[in-house]
């Protein structure tokens, strides 16, 4: 799903992003991680609220793949930013990608990230915190998101990201 030098790039960017916001909220890593993890809960929830596999009462499609890319790579953020905060070894991560004779839902993979995503909470490890990075990864494999694509929409909202923070979202 994603190589390690693009993975260390996400985690490099990352790191920038969080120095320039926690030095200039004059915060700390530490101080804020309880609402790192709750916003990378939040983001997942939106995400799975545009893709709305689970609303089987609607009719409506899900929204389209640049809103949904953007939802992910919302996620992403938060995700990769807990990670550097736990200084994980990224060159340690092996991605394991969907078994391809074996079917899994879209809801299957949501309820998994959520059903992982608890063990980070109470265990911030490294081996809980790469369950949780495939979890959500296997997410995007699902859906078709390519590298490139994830790679794209990181940098456009890492740029947006740093923006705000000029102009004091």
């Amino acid at each position: 799903m994603i190589k390690l030098d693009n993975l260390m790039f996400l985690a490099t960017n990352q790191h920038k992003l969080d120095n320039y916001i926690l030095e200039k909220h004059q915060l700390t890593a530490q101080a804020t991680f309880q609402k790192r993890l709750l916003a990378f809960l939040i983001e997942l929830g939106e995400f799975i609220n545009e893709q709305r596999e689970f609303k089987y009462w609607s009719t409506k499609p899900a929204s389209e793949k640049a809103v949904l890319l953007e939802e992910f790579i919302d996620g992403i953020h938060f995700l990769i930013s807990l990670g550097n905060t736990l200084q994980v070894q990224y060159h340690k991560y092996h991605y394991q990608g969907l078994k391809p004779n074996k079917e899994v839902s879209l809801i299957d993979l949501y309820l998994n990230c959520f059903v992982v995503f608890p063990k980070l909470i109470k265990k911030p490890t490294e081996g809980n915190y790469f369950k949780v990075l495939t979890s959500y990864f296997q997410i995007a494999e699902k859906l078709g998101f390519s590298e490139e694509e994830i790679l794209a929409a990181y940098i456009a909202k890492n740029k947006t990201n740093f923006d705000r923070q000029d102009n004091n979202y």
